[in-house]
């Protein structure tokens, strides 16, 4: 088991070597602090400008390449999204000069593919402005320099216009897929997918996913994608139906050809809230999805579940597991895995719905069961006691890489962060409970 927080200081060298590069390279290197007794992770630097930067729900923003963790975050200072790089040693954030886009009210979603850098960047929903492109951009990554380049032929423009969420995944023939709702032109929303050829490049006219119940949706449903097992799958929310969807596509096959199966299913389990991950023929399980129920919606509930675990098996059928429960009141879950040690990691914010502290809990990947209760603080000032929206990678975690959470303050517009060692002993009982 693994779990160790890892709460030193900069090194009194270290920090000076890297002031110095700093000043030669022109980079920031913000300071994270923690200062009040009781305080749980670290507060870098602030956004002034953008709005819930950490935001949209399925979105990752964080990737592990080259030894190090990569994010992108908002420079208030160059009132831009910029590439950043988290030095480990000095639990900070660096600043590099490569930015991804200008427009303040934006978000968005990447994909490392092991050389390129795959990035897809839109308006957010109430957002405007001249420019509402929802982009894809792909950059070549310099190891020598440690340097992203943006190759010939991007940005490709997918769509015009705000979108609550878009996400993007790469199949094995190496198109990139995306995936995002917009108007149904009747009030409410339809489920839209488009993909690249295997050059990652030439995106087709986006398309409705041709299945059931993926063009009635409620005007808040959103959608999300994940690469497993050779194929691509949809999961979006349909809250008319009250019903968690998930469509699958074999690599290669047609464009028509899709395979739908409800993930969840009831009165009030449906919500716009999802958070999806997957491993390539595990045993524990194909895709791991945290959601959030509308069971909070009704009274006298306060005993259902709220926040899910879904496990699709290695049969096709989905499991689920509860995370919190009503009376917990948390909000926007997200899902991490870590296959080497076979842990699994959720986080969500609470209280619902602007936030306060980041909560954690950690189970076993192959028999998981997490304990009553809102989890163990993971990310806890007592200067920002609106932080909400976490967020990380779509990568699988591993001992070289740790685990990196960050997310953002509500009214007190700051990004904060926290992190776990991987592979190193720990003493503190597992948010578990022993069922045999």
């Amino acid at each position: 088991m693994w779990g160790k927080r890892a709460d030193a200081g900069r090194p009194r060298q270290l920090a000076v070597v890297v002031a110095i590069l700093v000043t030669m390279l022109g980079a920031a290197v913000p300071s994270p602090t923690r200062a009040a007794a009781g305080d749980v992770g670290y507060q870098d630097f602030t956004y002034n400008g953008a709005s819930a930067p950490t935001g949209q729900k399925p979105e990752s923003k964080l990737w592990f390449a080259d030894g190090s963790w990569w994010g992108i975050l908002y420079d208030s200072a160059a009132k831009s999204f910029k590439i950043w790089r988290f030095d480990w040693a000095s639990n900070s954030w660096v600043g590099t000069a490569t930015v991804i886009d200008k427009r303040s009210r934006s978000s968005s979603d990447v994909l490392w593919d092991g050389s390129r850098l795959y990035v897809a960047t839109h308006l957010v929903e109430g957002a405007s402005g001249s420019d509402q492109a929802a982009r894809i951009l792909r950059y070549s990554y310099n190891a020598g320099s440690r340097t992203y380049t943006l190759d010939s032929g991007y940005p490709v423009v997918l769509t015009s216009g705000p979108i609550e969420a878009l996400v993007i995944d790469a199949d094995t023939t190496g198109r990139i897929w995306a995936t995002w709702t917009a108007s149904n032109g009747a009030g409410g929303r339809q489920v839209l997918v488009t993909h690249s050829d295997s050059s990652g490049g030439n995106f087709t006219t986006p398309f409705v996913l041709p299945v059931a119940n993926a063009a009635n949706l409620d005007a808040d449903d959103i959608s999300t994608l994940v690469a497993y097992d050779g194929r691509i799958g949809v999961m979006w929310s349909n809250q008319r139906t009250e019903t968690v969807y998930f469509a699958t596509h074999i690599d290669g096959d047609p464009d028509a050809s899709w395979t739908i199966a409800p993930a969840l299913q009831g009165k009030g389990y449906a919500d716009d809230h999802l958070n999806i991950k997957s491993l390539q023929a595990d045993p524990a399980g194909r895709v791991f999805a945290a959601v959030k129920t509308s069971l909070n919606d009704t009274s006298g509930n306060s005993g259902q579940p709220l926040i899910l675990l879904l496990i699709l098996d290695g049969n096709g059928g989905w499991q689920r597991r509860t995370f919190s429960l009503v009376s917990d009141n948390q909000t926007r879950p997200l899902v991490l895995v870590n296959p080497e040690d076979r842990t699994l990691f959720m986080f969500a914010a609470g209280p619902c719905c602007s936030g306060g502290v980041i909560y954690y809990k950690q189970t076993s990947l192959d028999s998981p069961n997490f304990a009553s209760g809102p989890g163990d603080p993971f990310i806890k000032l007592a200067a920002n006691t609106t932080i909400n929206n976490p967020m990380s990678t779509k990568q699988p975690l591993t001992h070289a890489s740790g685990l990196l959470v960050v997310a953002g303050g509500d009214h007190t517009p700051t990004d904060l962060h926290n992190r776990i060692d991987c592979g190193v002993a720990d003493s503190t009982p597992p948010q578990t409970t022993i069922d045999s």
